[in-house]
């Protein structure tokens, strides 16, 4: 299969791909939707709570107490944000879909 091959032989390629293009690809047109780099950076800052929860896929284990300052990270990035009435649906999905790229490419470098 040549394009197992490539994918292989590119795994560099493809994390940074998925860092860059598809985070800051989705960053930035949230920005462009009127959302402010503040709230983006709020939502980016919850990239150690997404990379924990994919641990298992590199074979890491993500102690209570590690999970429980996670959840506090969380719940303030969440209280942060809740604030912010004019911020569109289809920017946050945006920053989502940022936060996911640059976490599934770190996991995938880490692989």
């Amino acid at each position: 299969m040549p394009v197992l091959r490539w994918i292989r032989r590119n795994l560099v390629v493809i994390a940074g791909l998925l860092m860059q293009i598809v985070q800051l690809g989705a960053f930035y047109t949230a920005m462009s939707l009127h959302v402010s780099a503040a709230i983006i950076a709020l939502v980016q800052g919850l990239n150690p709570v997404v990379i924990a929860l994919l641990a298992g896929f590199i074979g890491e284990t993500v102690t209570a107490r590690q999970w429980f300052g996670f959840g506090i990270g969380g719940v303030g990035v969440g209280l942060a944000v809740l604030d912010q009435s004019s911020m569109s649906l289809v920017g946050l999905l945006l920053c989502v879909i940022g936060l996911l790229g640059l976490s599934v490419g770190t996991i995938y470098q880490k692989r």
